[in-house]
């Protein structure tokens, strides 16, 4: 027999636990997030306020115990006397079940992720013409929604507002809302304004507001913002913070995503920070692509992810389902359309149509089980076809060393099979070493088809650049156009630290500092810019290769593992050496540290000014120190064969290029492209 009176009132205070929900653990542990009864209770009113919810709401309870938004789901409807409806797991895996359920049970609110949405959709059966005629709002969280999705949502119920509802797990649920009943006018579909007693903030990497229209980190303040993470105050520390608002400590969630203020005062979420990639020295967000790729026609999702190839070089693929089961999409002209709206670096070298969309137990797209594109071959439909000329047998072998790939075909178009921008350099540079032929960058953009390319070249004849010669040594040396440029951005602003390019590497394991400072100086006797100054000769600049290490340069060593913190203080000196200025005339241009934490932990500072080096280049020294290394801790001869050119001889060799009418014509346009009333640039 059951109690007939109340239980005794517990007593508890709002800054109490509520619950520990642990997160995906996508990117990582899971951690357990730490939420009070104070933001639950306040999400709880918000929402019953801004969907109007009363006794005859009808909330549907569909998502894992394990996702967030369960909690709410499971609460709000009871709050204001109505009902929820729990959906098992087994329903909620059958979308055509799920959607006829929904009209039995007259269910008033729901809640989905875009994904499954779209396949929800699929799957329904308008009632007497109209689907889910009980419906009062639908919730979209999760994920970044398209527009296209909003504008299938309201051309099927063009009567219930559709909410885009952002939050992370950090925070009680839903921290910011934004009602439509049309679709928006740009891509992104704007994230809203905060809920109420929640703040929201747009903070740059200093933590200062950025400015409308400015991207920067999405924070939540106010009293949604949890406790941290349970029995992991490191991971708290990093996440976690505080920030005042009108004389009041609050507590503040950096959410990891990017997102901006609009003109109008509401939110745009941009991508998660993790999702901002480094690819050929572009930062790209992911999810820019996926915002323009989703707004084409024929597209029903979308996925845009970073992998590598077989050199360890990364680039983007994309994965797409179309809206009509059946359907093919056409990659090429995918491409084509991205290329009008997106800069070269950001078309994805790879187009691959699936089916349907992988989705993790919370529904979500799982980017980690999206399938290698090169594993799939030649997945865009085209039949292998043999290489059958010598020049396209050449051709061939010259991709499969740029591309890795084992097979290449006659009917193969290079960007579809994983080239891009960088490697049609380099099968320029090959077809011109291998062939001794000519072949223009654009001619690569112009006749991606391997055939087709095969032809240029048959056309093209013999190679038209002059080799690069070293030159005869000198007290001074000509200096690139891209030094230059660097040289008078020097000489407006001296010490300006803005191309100060700072690398910082943690090493673990027993080091030789010895055996690594004999490495950095063969390492510097290889690379003669490493020893290279700038002066000014008759009002031009020039470079002075100095024959022995720089003077000044030191192979600095500091020891912190007595400091009480070594960490913090190797952040310190990191901060200080990219913000210490280098004299171009003066030198030396390069800076190294060996910082060690631990006996087993230490960090490698190096930093060179840009008018000396670049990304690329540091992969170089990196890939040459490690070789060189290993040879003086096992006291071992240098291993580096001597370099046949360096870096003055081909700035020699680009000014000869450069020069005559050739440049003039160069000169003439640029002049008539910058001519006139230049725009101010807010």
């Amino acid at each position: 027999k059951q109690p007939q009176q109340n239980p005794p009132q517990a007593s508890f205070d709002p800054q109490n636990l509520a619950y520990v929900l642990y997160t995906s653990g996508s990117t990582g542990t899971p951690k357990g997030a730490m939420l009070e009864h104070a933001g639950m209770m306040n999400h709880m009113h918000a929402m019953v306020q801004a969907l109007h919810m009363d006794a005859q709401s009808r909330m549907v309870q569909n998502a894992a115990q394990t996702f967030d938004i369960s909690v709410w789901q499971f609460v709000v409807a009871l709050v204001c006397g109505g009902q929820t409806l729990i959906y098992d797991k087994d329903l909620v895996l059958e979308p055509a079940q799920l959607a006829q359920r929904l009209a039995q049970d007259q269910a008033t609110v729901l809640e989905a992720v875009p994904s499954y949405l779209s396949v929800l959709l699929d799957n329904a059966q308008p009632q007497n013409g109209s689907l889910w005629p009980s419906l009062k709002y639908l919730l979209i969280t999760g994920e970044a929604v398209s527009r296209s999705l909003v504008q299938r949502w309201l051309q099927h119920c063009p009567q219930v507002p559709i909410v885009n509802a952002y939050g992370p797990t950090e925070a009680s649920d839903d921290v910011t809302l934004h009602f439509m009943q049309q679709a928006p006018a740009t891509e992104r579909v704007p994230i809203g304004k905060p809920v109420a007693n929640v703040q929201m903030h747009v903070l740059d990497a200093q933590g200062n507001p950025s400015p409308i229209g400015v991207p920067g980190e999405l924070c939540v303040s106010g009293v949604a913002v949890g406790q941290g993470y349970i029995n992991d105050p490191a991971k708290t520390q990093a996440a976690f913070g505080t920030i005042d608002i009108n004389g009041q400590t609050q507590r503040l969630y950096r959410t990891g995503d990017l997102g901006r203020w609009l003109p109008n005062g509401t939110l745009e979420y941009l991508g998660r920070k993790d999702y901002q990639v480094k690819i050929r020295g572009h930062r790209i967000e992911l999810g820019e692509i996926e915002s323009h790729l989703a707004a084409l026609p024929g597209i029903r999702q979308v996925a845009v992810v970073d992998r590598a190839d077989a050199h360890g070089q990364k680039y983007l693929a994309a994965y797409i389902t179309a809206h009509q089961e059946g359907q093919t999409l056409d990659a090429e002209a995918l491409k084509t359309s991205l290329a009008q709206t997106l800069p070269g670096y950001m078309v994805p070298a790879f187009m691959v149509q699936l089916e349907q969309m992988p989705l993790n137990r919370s529904g979500k797209i799982d980017r980690k089980a999206l399938p290698d594109p090169e594993s799939l071959g030649h997945t865009q439909g085209r039949e292998f076809v043999a290489p059958k000329t010598q020049t396209e047998i050449d051709l061939a072998q010259i991709w499969q060393q740029v591309l890795g790939r084992e097979q290449i075909g006659a009917a193969d178009h290079f960007f579809e099979i994983g080239g891009h921008s960088l490697k049609a350099t380099q099968v320029v540079s090959a077809v011109q070493k291998q062939l001794q032929v000519r072949l223009e960058l654009k001619h690569v953009f112009a006749h991606p088809v391997l055939a087709e390319m095969a032809r240029v070249i048959e056309a093209s004849g013999t190679a038209a650049f002059e080799e690069i010669k070293p030159l005869p040594q000198a007290a001074y040396y000509p200096i690139s156009h891209g030094q230059r440029r660097l040289w008078i951005l020097d000489q407006l602003e001296p010490g300006l630290t803005a191309y100060n390019l700072p690398f910082s590497y943690r090493l673990e394991g027993q080091i030789d500092p010895q055996a690594l400072q004999k490495a950095f100086e063969a390492i510097i006797m290889r690379h003669e810019i490493l020893r290279t100054t700038f002066t000014t000769i008759d009002g031009e600049p020039h470079q002075v290769v100095h024959p022995n290490l720089p003077q000044g340069w030191t192979f600095g060593l500091q020891d912190l593992s007595q400091h009480q913190d070594p960490q913090a203080q190797a952040f310190a000196l990191a901060e200080a050496e990219m913000t210490a200025p280098f004299d171009l005339q003066k030198g030396p241009l390069l800076r190294t540290q060996l910082l060690t934490l631990a006996p087993q932990k230490h960090v490698m500072l190096v930093t060179m000014h840009h008018i000396i080096s670049d990304g690329w280049s540091m992969e170089v020294i990196i890939n040459d120190i490690r070789q060189l290394y290993e040879a003086m801790l096992h006291q071992r001869p240098n291993p580096l064969p001597p370099l046949r050119i360096q870096y003055k001889d081909y700035a020699a060799w680009q000014n000869q290029q450069l020069e005559g009418s050739h440049l003039k014509a160069q000169q003439a346009y640029w002049h008539t492209a910058l001519e006139g009333q230049l725009p101010v640039l807010e």
